[in-house]
């Protein structure tokens, strides 16, 4: 296993499109911070409290992530060779969504690293955040990248499913910003709070999330959506 997540490793950091991608988001944060301090009341415990503010965002990057690591393998049809090389089906989609995995960690800390950096710099000299509010902040970082591991667990399943990039993007989408709606018009508000979507926004909110409660529903999400989709692999046909 160790040496296919090195390989999809070694193949995506020597592609520009990731950098390019971390440069965008890095930036787009460094530009947030900046345009906040511009306002002179707004402190650097301001803008930790604003962060949990974009925890919903990297979950609509994963797509774009899974085609680094499996998307372009079904693309360029090395999926057959890997596996007829003797790679175990589950060992190869395991590989992949640890890979996944990775890769988001690394987009996630880049980001966030250049937010709170750029915000100590900013800040004015002497000025720190309360250990409570900094405490809140991270622990809502680490329960929403628990998040994003189920979210990638099923981007995985519906590029397994459909092979296509475009299809398995769009039924992404269309799970994770519709289903809500869909449940309201059947009038099954009850399953909202099961949902990823419902989870980042209760992260992003004021009011103090149930971290146990959104890792159960993190946990059994990404359990079943990585079940279905090693089926789904095991009973596909390659050639």
């Amino acid at each position: 296993m160790l040496k296919l997540i090195h390989a999809d490793l070694f193949k995506v950091f020597h592609r520009s499109a990731f950098y390019i991608m971390l440069a965008v988001l890095s930036g787009f944060a460094a530009v947030l911070v900046v345009m906040m301090f511009r306002d002179s009341e707004v402190s650097i415990s301001n803008v930790y409290s604003m962060a949990p503010l974009l925890l919903p965002y990297p979950a609509a990057l994963l797509p774009i992530i899974t085609q680094f690591t499996l998307g372009e393998e079904y693309r360029e049809r090395t999926v057959k060779n890997t596996i007829e090389y003797g790679t175990g089906r589950g060992l190869y989609f395991s590989s992949k969504l640890i890979s996944t995995i990775i890769l988001g960690a690394i987009l996630t800390a880049a980001v966030y690293g250049v937010y709170f950096g750029t915000a100590s710099i900013i800040a004015p000299s002497g000025e720190g955040v309360a250990s409570v509010l900094a405490a809140d902040v991270f622990s809502r970082i680490g329960a929403a990248f628990t998040v994003y591991i189920a979210a990638a667990a099923m981007s995985m399943f519906l590029l397994t499913v459909f092979g296509r990039s475009s299809m398995a993007i769009f039924a992404y989408y269309g799970i994770l910003y519709f289903t809500g709606p869909l449940l309201m018009l059947f009038h099954l508000d009850n399953l909202k709070p099961y949902l990823l979507k419902t989870q980042l926004a209760v992260l992003s909110g004021r009011n103090t999330p149930d971290f146990l409660f959104i890792l159960m529903v993190s946990a059994v999400t990404s359990a079943v959506f990585f079940a279905v989709g090693l089926t789904v692999l095991k009973k596909k046909d390659m050639a």
